[in-house]
């Protein structure tokens, strides 16, 4: 247990620091997953260009995993931006976006941006899982306060990392809602999304949370299979779903986190469906608004901190220049 709690608190912080102005707002009616309001932090600097980041954090099913003590994520407001990324730190390593209005989401939920409903664990305990339902609130809240004008914007790049990788995909079509319908730059990032999962992956989780992850998926044009972890063979349907999109995904082949942790398969049976024909670097083969960035090693996340942002995939490229090159498509 103390070795998992150990690699959750490697990959979910950073001592980089941030030149930003961060603003704290809060959403009506967005909650974290034990009830307290919950917040995001915003940058206003472009009125046309934009970086949307969703946090990373594990995920949980049942009281322990969301409470303890096998806990697997964080259910409580975040009092802070807790892991300035390479992005949202304004690192010299990612110029392109320091000039981008930033808005960061916070991760309190344990549901990957997903969920949209309410759970009882343990006697007079409600937990709140609202992941999909506080992005949508903060964006109804943004534009009704006329924070941030969507319609005017030309650069969008909206990614995440583990949890937040999941969440951005999801919610490329949240967002789409509140852009212009063409001439909008759109680019979405997955660092470390996983979806190479074991054949029970599906079976941890309560009937509720499979069901808003059926939903939320469903949107993106992705269907899972309930006996079946191995997410990416839906991928094909995604990338045709999300054909206006620039779409950039990176993964460990053998990423400890996604298969031990959370992902009910070993690193080596991870890297074997991740290298296989329904991986998703063989599957992006056929689509032009797809790029992968695939490195054999049991790293998790690899944009948030500059020592990973400087890793280089099987192709040589360092993951930071393979975000360049997505977001100049």
């Amino acid at each position: 247990m103390k070795k998992i709690i150990l690699i959750l608190f490697l990959v979910t912080s950073s001592s980089i620091v941030s030149a930003r102005d961060w603003k704290r707002l809060y959403i009506p009616g967005a909650k974290c997953g034990n009830g307290s309001e919950y917040s995001i932090f915003i940058d206003l600097k472009s009125p046309t260009d934009l970086v949307i980041e969703l946090m990373q954090g594990g995920a949980c099913w049942s009281a322990s995993t969301c409470y303890g003590p096998n806990l697997r994520t964080w259910m409580y407001p975040i009092p802070e931006v807790p892991a300035f990324s390479v992005l949202s730190s304004e690192s010299p390593l990612a110029s392109k976006w320091k000039n981008h209005s930033y808005i960061y989401f916070p991760y309190c939920t344990g549901d990957v941006f997903a969920g949209n409903h309410e759970a009882s664990y343990f006697p007079l305990n409600t937990t709140y899982h609202y992941g999909a339902k506080n992005i949508e609130l903060t964006f109804d809240y943004l534009v009704k306060n006329k924070i941030i004008d969507f319609k005017n914007l030309n650069d969008v790049l909206l990614w995440g990392a583990s949890a937040g990788a999941i969440g951005s995909l999801v919610h490329t079509k949240t967002l789409d809602q509140y852009l212009r319908p063409t001439g909008v730059h759109k680019i979405v990032v997955a660092d470390s999304a996983g979806l190479h999962f074991g054949q029970k992956f599906w079976h941890k989780f309560t009937p509720e949370t499979y069901q808003d992850f059926e939903t939320a998926f469903a949107v993106i044009g992705l269907k899972i299979n309930k006996d079946n972890g191995l997410i990416s063979k839906g991928l094909p349907k995604v990338f045709e779903t999300l054909s206006d999109w620039q779409i950039g995904i990176l993964q460990g082949t053998r990423d400890i986190v996604m298969s031990l942790v959370f992902g009910d398969i070993s690193p080596e049976e991870q890297e074997i469906n991740i290298l296989g024909p329904y991986g998703v670097e063989k599957l992006a083969t056929n689509y032009s608004n797809v790029e992968t960035w695939i490195k054999k090693t049991y790293m998790h996340t690899f944009l948030v901190i500059p020592e990973s942002a400087a890793f280089k995939s099987e192709k040589n490229e360092s993951a930071i220049d393979f975000i360049y090159r997505v977001s100049e498509k």
